[in-house]
């Protein structure tokens, strides 16, 4: 029960209601492993389950869990689950709720501890941000032979740039990566099982072959900028043009024909002129074909908020999922957390969509919407993780689906 399209509202609420039990059921059980050190995610739960330690908990849970099986298999098969159905299985999910939790075990900060790696593995594979640097780069390049002086400075000012920014990022590196190790250090400390994969840092191999590439373009650059700089003085020592006039050449061979010795000594300066015109006329097509030009673009800089949450993977932000709300004025924990998980946020659309409908035949438009205030108040301020998000998502879909069935509001 993935895809739906092309149901009707009656299934499409039918098979919301059977996701929404299954999913506060395997959170439940989550809980219930990690406080036992047993290091699992949703799709490990079947095999955590078949552990000889947690064999009598499992036959506990058996009935409840077959109660809340089977609304999941009306949904799917006939797409309709009677109001008296709901009833057993939410009686069925608060009974296996409060069973998971009387049975915790020792076990505490297993998932947070998790979450850290989570995020610090992010940051070790983050790129360093030279953008600004790369452009500043670019641009004194582009000016070294029109204006060698600004040229030459703006070059500087990005090697400088880039080594702050180069070493900045070595040392925030190894900060962030220390912190890691103590962070897997405390992991060990608390897992006993280790069902899910175990988390690991990105290697980043890809950072020495930058910073040899940053340091190659660099020097190419430098090292143009200084034949240019040699080239400029030289033909202001001599005054004599880059690009000698048409005919010169002709002319300096017509009066190596007819003149004695003192025209000798003439031709072999006007060798040497020739010569270093050749010379020259190299060196704009070198600088043309400078890879670094092509080899390194100007890397995208990462968002303030990206930095503040330290949740990329790569120097692009993560954006926050679509919500019902606008996620850049998300002020409370709950907001923040519905922004930042896709279920949540998807959990969130769907309850403004069925808010909607409801809104549209309560019998009493003022109770309705003070029963939806008080909700929304209970939420901001009771509800600082996902567990109770989910359970409030759920019950909410409980009581708005009914409202937009019957317009009545529970115990009127």
């Amino acid at each position: 029960m993935t895809n739906t399209e092309g149901l009707s509202k009656r299934e499409q609420a039918a098979y919301e209601f059977a996701r929404s039990i299954e999913k506060r059921i395997r959170s439940a059980l989550q809980e219930y492993f990690l406080s036992h050190g047993g290091y699992v995610h949703f799709e490990q739960l079947s095999a955590a389950s078949e552990l000889p330690e947690h064999t009598n908990f499992i036959v506990k849970l058996r009935h409840l869990v077959s109660i809340t099986e089977e609304v999941s298999a009306l949904a799917c098969d006939i797409g309709s689950i009677s109001r008296n159905e709901k009833q057993k299985a939410m009686k069925a999910l608060y009974e296996t709720e409060r069973i998971c939790e009387e049975n915790h075990g020792d076990v505490r900060g297993l998932r947070e501890i998790a979450s850290q790696m989570r995020s610090l593995m992010r940051d070790l594979s983050a790129s360093p941000s030279l953008g600004t640097a790369i452009l500043i780069l670019l641009l004194g390049d582009a000016l070294l032979f029109a204006y060698v002086p600004i040229g030459l400075t703006l070059m500087t000012l990005a090697s400088v740039l880039i080594y702050k920014g180069m070493r900045s990022f070595r040392n925030k590196r190894a900060s962030v990566l220390n912190e890691f190790n103590k962070a897997s250090t405390q992991f060990d400390a608390c897992v006993v099982r280790e069902l899910a994969p175990r988390l690991l840092p990105s290697t980043n191999a890809s950072f020495a072959g930058s910073s040899i590439g940053f340091a190659a373009f660099i020097s190419l650059l430098c090292i143009l900028g200084a034949i240019s700089v040699s080239l400029s003085s030289s033909d202001a020592r001599t005054g004599k043009p880059l690009i000698p006039p048409a005919g010169s050449t002709n002319l300096a061979a017509s009066t190596s024909n007819a003149a004695s010795s003192a025209t000798n000594v003439d031709q072999a300066s006007s060798g040497q002129a020739i010569a270093g015109q050749s010379n020259v006329d190299d060196m704009p097509g070198a600088a043309n074909q400078s890879p670094g030009d092509a080899a390194l673009p100007a890397p995208e800089q990462a968002s303030p908020v990206v930095q503040s949450q330290l949740s990329s993977g790569a120097s692009a932000p993560e954006p926050s999922y679509q919500t019902s709300f606008d996620c850049a004025k998300a002020r409370s924990d709950a907001e923040h957390l519905i922004c930042a998980d896709a279920e949540l946020a998807a959990d969130d659309r769907e309850l403004a969509d069925l808010y909607t409908r409801a809104a549209t035949v309560a019998a009493d438009p003022g109770g309705f919407r003070e029963h939806a205030r008080n909700e929304w108040n209970y939420r901001e301020r009771a509800c600082h993780d996902r567990d109770c998000l989910v359970r409030w998502y759920a019950d909410e879909k409980v009581n708005l689906e009914q409202i937009a069935k019957t317009g009545q509001l529970d115990g009127n």
